[in-house]
C-alpha cells in the first residue's frame, strides 16, 4: 500500500497507478479541480469523520485524469476539511481510507 503525502500528487502518476494497480491514498491539494463527479452511496458509521465519498476524474481540461478516482472527503482531529484520492474502490471503508492517511 502506497501512502503518499499532496506534495508526491501528480495526475499522471495516479493514472499510472491505477494501471499498474498499484494502491495508494494520497491528500488532494485545494487547487485541484474535480470533474464529472458520482456521489458513492455508502453506510456511515457512528461519529464518522467522513462528509463525502465521490468517484470523478481529476484536473483541469488541459490535464484531466484518463482514470476515475474516488476521493474521500473527511475532518481530521482538529476539524479541518480533508480531501484524498484513492484507487481503493470497494475494498475498504471510507472510514479505514481516512484512517490510513491519518496514520501515515
Amino acid at each position: 500500500m502506497l501512502v503518499e503525502d499532496r506534495v508526491y500528487f501528480k495526475i499522471k502518476r495516479i493514472d499510472q497507478f491505477t494501471k499498474d494497480q498499484q494502491k495508494f491514498v494520497i491528500r488532494l491539494k485545494e487547487n485541484v479541480e474535480i470533474f464529472r463527479t458520482h456521489v458513492l452511496k455508502r453506510m456511515q458509521e457512528a461519529e464518522s469523520p467522513v462528509t463525502l465519498d465521490i468517484t470523478c476524474q481529476l484536473g483541469t481540461e488541459q490535464s484531466r485524469s484518463k482514470e476515475r478516482h474516488r476521493v474521500v472527503f473527511f475532518k481530521d482531529d482538529y476539524g479541518n476539511e480533508m480531501r484524498v484520492v484513492t484507487n481503493l474502490m470497494n475494498v475498504v471503508t471510507t472510514e479505514v481510507i481516512a484512517d490510513m492517511y491519518k496514520a501515515r
